[in-house]
């Protein structure tokens, strides 16, 4: 099955249905409505959303809404708005380790683990260095 060519490859010219028909490309738009923010705002959110996918692993999306409306008491003028909204994945919280104790506190120690009196701490013997002729 042979899909319908919409754009000149070349030129990203965006084909009609016709010789005669010419169709604005939709990016061209972005870049002008609104001064350019709805294009420096989708922009802007793609770059921190594909950011955002890569540091979670997990998907999120970018949606560009655009509502065309006529201008009451005119023919041919309309009004064109946009809006850029994101959901961002969300990376797990961290989580930490605790125990509950006799109270209901919560404690990093295990409540049910005995004591251990009489440890200390033993330091470190220099190493000795062995070298083919014996030790030095």
């Amino acid at each position: 099955m042979t899909r319908k060519q919409i754009a000149d490859t070349a030129t990203g010219e965006v084909l009609g249905e016709n010789e005669n028909e010419q169709i604005r490309p939709f990016a061209e738009l972005l870049t002008i409505l609104d001064r350019g923010s709805v294009h420096a705002e989708a922009s802007r959110c793609l770059h921190d959303l594909t950011n955002a996918v890569a540091d979670t692993g997990k998907a999120g999306n970018l949606v560009i809404k655009v509502e065309v409306k006529p201008l009451k008491g005119s023919d041919d003028q309309l009004l064109v708005t946009a809006q850029v909204a994101s959901k961002m994945p969300k990376s797990e919280a961290a989580a930490s380790l605790f125990y509950r104790d006799a109270s209901g506190n919560l404690t990093r120690n295990d409540p049910k683990q005995l004591a251990l009196d009489g440890l200390r701490v033993v330091e470190p013997k220099p190493a000795k260095v062995v070298t083919d002729e014996g030790t030095n």
